[in-house]
């Protein structure tokens, strides 16, 4: 008998491409402690940073000294001057400390691993100098600040993934591919438009702490002795409330601003 001929239809299955849009700010997280603007940076960075810090704080300190000693000579200018400099220190502090003792933590810590899918990546991300990664694992989808480099090595079709995580700063030591590569690598490069979107939350800081602390620090610095002391008094600390006020109404206008450039 002649062999029948059987005509097999093969379908191409084109494989799903990892979304590249810049996410949504997360929800909030319930953890007693924040690293805020340093999650997943490693822990000697963390580390680095924080002694700068402490070197400005240290000068800040020796100053406010020195102006106490040398300087004030009535009571409630040089009570008026420790407030100042202790605030001046603190501030600061106040938002790098808690990923310090994260840091600290992460140092004796075993990674985690999460293995999952990756479902979105993007070069921008929340956090200064980082991207970000979405990964579906079994129980969650996991939200990670990750690396730039790293996500080079990540095709754009939707493959499987290893991560070695922190358990405190979620800092992505190496990540390994499990799935084939079957299109190119994520692009690193930040789009021209989130540029200044991801250096915003520095400038407003900065420029916050800059005009609240340089206008009390003038104020406090005014030769306003005898009769006119109660005025000294009284102008650093309405003069600071209202270089915190003006810098905040100025950062939310700025920020809206960006936000519908960025939308448009």
């Amino acid at each position: 008998m002649p062999r029948q001929q059987v005509r097999v239809q093969q379908r191409k299955v084109k494989p799903k491409v990892a979304q590249m849009q810049p996410p949504k700010p997360p929800a909030g997280r319930s953890r007693a402690l924040q690293a805020r603007m340093l999650e997943g940076h490693s822990p000697a960075t963390v580390i680095r940073l924080c002694t700068y810090l402490a070197v400005y704080q240290v000068v800040l300190l020796l100053l406010g000294v020195l102006l106490d000693v040398f300087l004030f000579r009535d009571w409630p200018l040089r009570a008026l001057d420790a407030l100042f400099f202790v605030a001046a220190i603190l501030i600061p502090g106040t938002l790098i400390w808690p990923a310090l003792v994260l840091a600290l933590r992460d140092r004796k810590a075993t990674p985690e691993l999460v293995q999952g899918q990756v479902q979105q990546a993007s070069p921008v991300s929340l956090v200064y100098g980082l991207g970000l990664l979405y990964v579906n694992t079994r129980q969650r989808q996991v939200q990670l600040n990750i690396d730039r480099k790293l996500l080079r090595s990540i095709p754009q079709n939707q493959v499987q993934v290893a991560l070695r995580v922190t358990p405190n700063l979620h800092h992505v030591q190496n990540l390994q591919v499990m799935g084939p590569r079957l299109a190119g690598g994520m692009p690193t490069d930040v789009p021209e438009r989130f540029r200044v979107a991801e250096r915003f939350p520095l400038y407003a800081l900065g420029g916050a702490y800059g005009l609240v602390f340089g206008l009390g620090l003038i104020l406090l610095l005014l030769p306003l002795y005898g009769g006119l002391l109660w005025l000294h008094l009284l102008l650093v600390p309405v003069g600071m409330a209202l270089a915190a006020l003006a810098a905040r109404f100025g950062t939310t206008f700025f920020q809206k601003r960006l936000e519908s450039s960025l939308q448009a």
